[in-house]
C-alpha cells in the first residue's frame, strides 16, 4: 500500500492533464484571465505593463493592454495566480489570491491610482468575476483525491473518470513499464478522439500495440 500512495504523489507533482474531443464540447485544463485597466476618472489606460504570476511555481507572463485598455492571458494552466499592472505615473498594483481552475474565464478589472511606481496598491480577498465564453467544460483534481482514491494500475490518467461526461475508463491490462492513455468516450466522442498533455506538451505516443505515454 506504501508504493501506491508514493507513486500518487510523484504524480500529483509532474502531471497536468487535458483531454480534447474534437466533434463534441471541449474538456481543457487551461484557463484564461482578462480585465480592462481604468484610471480614477474611469477612463481606459492602454499601454498598461500586465504580468501574470503562478504562485506555484513562480512563473510569469506578459501583456500590455490596448486602445480599449484590454488585456487577456488566453491560456493559463491550472493553479493560484497574482497579476500586476505597472504604467509611469501610476503607483503600481498588485492582486493577490487569484485561483484559477480548469475551463474557468475571470475578468479581474485593474483600477490604477496617480503616484509613483515604487508605490504599491494591494488588493487582496477580492473574488474575480467568472465570465462564460464558451461551451467547455473541466475540472480539477485535488491532491486531496489523488491520496486518497485507490486507482486501478496505479496510472493516474483514469482520474479523469471523476469528471463530467467521460466513460469508458477500465483497464484491460496493467503494465508496470508504462502508462496507458487509456481508452475514454468524452462527451459522446470516439475514444481515440482525445489528446493528453503534461505540462503542456502533448503526452501521447502511437505504438504497433496501441497508444502510451511519454513511451
Amino acid at each position: 500500500m506504501r508504493n501506491v500512495v508514493n507513486s500518487k504523489r510523484w504524480w500529483m507533482g509532474v502531471f497536468t492533464l487535458a483531454l480534447a474531443v474534437i466533434p463534441a464540447i471541449a474538456q481543457v485544463d487551461i484557463g484564461s484571465i482578462s480585465g480592462t485597466v481604468v484610471d480614477t476618472s474611469d477612463a481606459v489606460v492602454p499601454g498598461v505593463r500586465i504580468i501574470v504570476r503562478n504562485e506555484g511555481n513562480r512563473t510569469t507572463q506578459e501583456a500590455t493592454t490596448n486602445s480599449s485598455g484590454y488585456y487577456i492571458f488566453p491560456s493559463l494552466m491550472v493553479g493560484d495566480y497574482t497579476v500586476i499592472a505597472e504604467m509611469k505615473g501610476f503607483k503600481k498594483f498588485l492582486q493577490t489570491g487569484i485561483h484559477l481552475n480548469a475551463a474557468d474565464h475571470l475578468s479581474v478589472p485593474i483600477h490604477l491610482s496617480l503616484g509613483e511606481m515604487n508605490q504599491t496598491v494591494v488588493v487582496s480577498g477580492a473574488a474575480p468575476q467568472a465570465l462564460s465564453l464558451e461551451p467547455s467544460t473541466g475540472g480539477t483534481v485535488t491532491s486531496s483525491q489523488m491520496q486518497q482514491l485507490e486507482v486501478n494500475g496505479r496510472n493516474p490518467v483514469y482520474l479523469t473518470g471523476l469528471q463530467p461526461g467521460v466513460t469508458g475508463t477500465n483497464i484491460g491490462t496493467f503494465d508496470p513499464d508504462s502508462v496507458s492513455s487509456g481508452g475514454f468516450n468524452i462527451n459522446g466522442g470516439r475514444s481515440d478522439s482525445y489528446t493528453v498533455f503534461v505540462d503542456g506538451a502533448v503526452a501521447t505516443r502511437t505504438r504497433s500495440s496501441g497508444s502510451m505515454l511519454g513511451a
